[in-house]
């Protein structure tokens, strides 16, 4: 599924994870790591995997361990899958792929 399953806090995890692992990778990339760089880089970008346009637009929901978006979602709902937070604060949380998040949400249009 590309995403941090099993505990609560799944979708916060997914997403800050993947910033992490984009921060390692540019330094590895520094260090000459080249095959940690491009594995790391690859792994950054896990958060695609929760992000889901059909929903009001576009949220970062949670997914079960088949691949299927959790359903009932509440976006207003508090923690759960989101760490003090709901999916309206991680709505636009990819600090690391700012134009991807972007294409993500329609582009220019």
């Amino acid at each position: 599924v590309g995403s941090v399953l099993g505990f609560d806090s799944e979708v916060s995890a997914t997403l800050n994870y993947a910033l992490a692992d984009h921060s390692m990778s540019l330094a590895a990339e520094k260090l000459g790591k080249a095959a940690d760089a491009a594995k790391l880089k690859n792994r950054s970008r896990t958060w695609r995997s929760l992000f889901d346009p059909s929903f009001k637009g576009g949220f970062f929901r949670p997914r079960l361990s088949s691949g299927a978006w959790l359903d009932p979602f509440d976006e207003l709902a508090w923690g759960g899958p989101y760490t003090e937070a709901s999916a309206w604060q991680y709505r636009f949380y990819a600090p690391h792929e700012p134009e991807a998040l972007a294409e993500l949400y329609g582009g220019d249009r």
